[in-house]
């Protein structure tokens, strides 16, 4: 039950300074900054996911640059789209 609890703080950790991040106008993790995030990005999943994407406002952020996938959410680090061995959803 502890390691659960510390896996799930490292993930809000991660989600949270991503976000953080983003709000300061900072890019991390191969990002770019953009004028208009995607509503969608793509992302290499190790299983397959329906994902149900909403127009959202145009705002700007951080998002990966052209031929690249998140890893694992939509909040993970970009690799490169020839580095994902599994789905792109």
């Amino acid at each position: 039950m502890k390691l659960s609890a510390a896996i799930l703080g490292v993930v809000f950790l991660k989600v949270t300074t991503a976000h953080l991040n983003a709000f300061l106008g900072e890019c991390r993790y191969n990002d770019v900054k953009v004028d208009c995030m995607p509503p969608c990005p793509r992302i290499c999943m190790s299983h397959l996911l329906v994902r149900k994407c909403k127009a959202v406002e145009c705002t700007p952020g951080c998002a990966c640059p052209e031929g690249w996938v998140r890893k694992a959410s939509d909040t993970g680090p970009c690799i490169k789209r020839s580095s994902c061995k599994r789905w792109i959803v």
